[in-house]
C-alpha cells in the first residue's frame, strides 16, 4: 500500500483509489485503544480499526470492515495499520 503525507493529512492508494483521509477524532483514537486484544478476534479487530481510519477522508467514501477484509491481505492490512498509526503519531507530537 502506497501513502504519502500531506499537510496533516495522509494520501492511502485504497483498492484502486486514492483517499485523503484525515486525522482522526479523538473519540475514534479512543476506540483504537480500547479495541479487543483477544488474538482469536484480531483480524476482526484489524479490519474495524481500519475501516474506521479509512472511513473518514475528504472524499466522503465509506469503508466498511468488510471491505478490509475482502480487498486487502494480511501484509497489506498490517502496513497500512502501522503507516495510518506512525501517521497519527507524527501528528501527536506537533
Amino acid at each position: 500500500m502506497k501513502t504519502q503525507v500531506i499537510g496533516n493529512n495522509i494520501q492511502v492508494e485504497y483498492n484502486g483509489d486514492k483517499l485523503t483521509v484525515k486525522p482522526p477524532k479523538m473519540r475514534t483514537l479512543n476506540d483504537l485503544t480500547h479495541m479487543s486484544t483477544d488474538e482469536s478476534k484480531a483480524l476482526e479487530t484489524l479490519a474495524n480499526g481500519l475501516s474506521a481510519l479509512l472511513s473518514n477522508n475528504t472524499d466522503g467514501q465509506k469503508i466498511s470492515p468488510e471491505q478490509v477484509l475482502d480487498d486487502l491481505d494480511i501484509v497489506e492490512a498490517s502496513e497500512l495499520f502501522q503507516d495510518l498509526m506512525d501517521w497519527i503519531a507524527n501528528i501527536k507530537k506537533k
